[in-house]
């Protein structure tokens, strides 16, 4: 019994180990630049248990893109709920924070989408959990216009995130205290046009 759990324990360390060394270089080098070999060396191990655990560098960077997703859906999920143009505001907060996340940008939206495919990301619980915080917003439209709309925001947001990243981007951070302020003011403006109605 105790044999097994200890095998257990190991193979968890292990995935750990791959997981971290995995997001650290896709992150950094992107992933066509990083092997297998640069993340088993990392990792301190050699490639066999990556081929193990993971299968191979496709399976391994879909697991690395889902926690890295996880990590921003726990953060959305866990904002207090309060008035709902105070949490749009949080909410918007917390994607600019890890959009300022150089792995983030590059693992979920630089690479994502060219190795994993434009429908996972649209299907993925992130982009599933904005647009149902979004929908609710425009009440009066129909529902194919509110995905639509919805799914423009989530473009928005990741060009607002790729720009932050741009070298030598002077005044950016203001620009985005600014934006970040009109967005706020049109949110509330856009609730209460929906209470009145």
């Amino acid at each position: 019994m105790s044999k097994a759990r200890t095998q257990k324990q190991r193979r968890e360390t292990a995935i750990s180990a791959v997981l971290e060394s995995a997001c650290a270089l896709f992150g950094e080098l992107g992933y066509q630049a990083a092997s297998l070999e640069q993340i088993a060396d990392r990792a301190g191990m050699t490639i066999r248990p990556i081929y193990h655990y993971f299968g191979n560098k496709e399976k391994l960077f879909l697991a690395v893109v889902e926690q890295v997703e996880q990590q921003l859906h726990r953060a959305m999920r866990d904002i207090q709920t309060g008035r709902q143009g105070e949490d749009l505001g949080q909410y918007w907060e917390v994607f600019m924070r890890f959009g300022r996340d150089r792995h983030f940008r590059q693992i979920v939206l630089v690479d994502a989408p060219v190795v994993l495919g434009r429908e996972r990301w649209a299907d993925s619980p992130v982009v599933q959990q904005v647009i149902a915080i979004l929908l609710p917003l425009f009440p009066g439209l129909l529902p194919q216009t509110r995905h639509l709309i919805a799914q423009m925001v989530i473009a928005a947001l990741t060009e607002v995130a790729m720009c932050l990243a741009e070298p030598g981007n002077e005044g950016k951070e203001r620009a985005f205290e600014e934006m970040s302020g009109l967005i706020r003011m049109r949110l509330g403006s856009t609730l209460s046009h929906s209470v009145l109605e």
